[in-house]
């Protein structure tokens, strides 16, 4: 995979050619291109995008992040799919 494309422009960077990035909570987020804010810690791309969660994986066709990731917005076609975990069966024999 060849490293993201950017263009800048004074204080604002264009991403291109698909971006990854991860978090040190263990979230991934993937795009295809996005205009990046600098100063203000703004990103907006409206290409579809793909954050995978640590249960998880979700899917938006817009995503808006505002003040350094202070609030996320996700915009069309938002699809959320959830592994949740199973809840523990009891121990055969066990008493309660």
């Amino acid at each position: 995979m060849q490293p993201p494309d950017f263009m800048t422009r004074r204080r604002n960077a264009q991403a291109r050619s698909g971006h990854r990035s991860n978090s040190s909570t263990g979230y991934q987020g993937r795009l295809s291109e996005a205009l990046v804010d600098i100063r203000k810690g703004n990103v907006v791309s409206e290409h579809p995008v793909e954050v995978r969660l640590l249960q998880g994986t979700l899917n938006a066709n817009r995503l808006d992040i505002i003040d350094s990731g202070e609030v996320i917005r996700f915009h069309g076609g938002v699809v959320m799919d959830m592994t949740l975990n199973q809840p523990e069966q009891s121990k055969a024999g066990e008493q309660r």
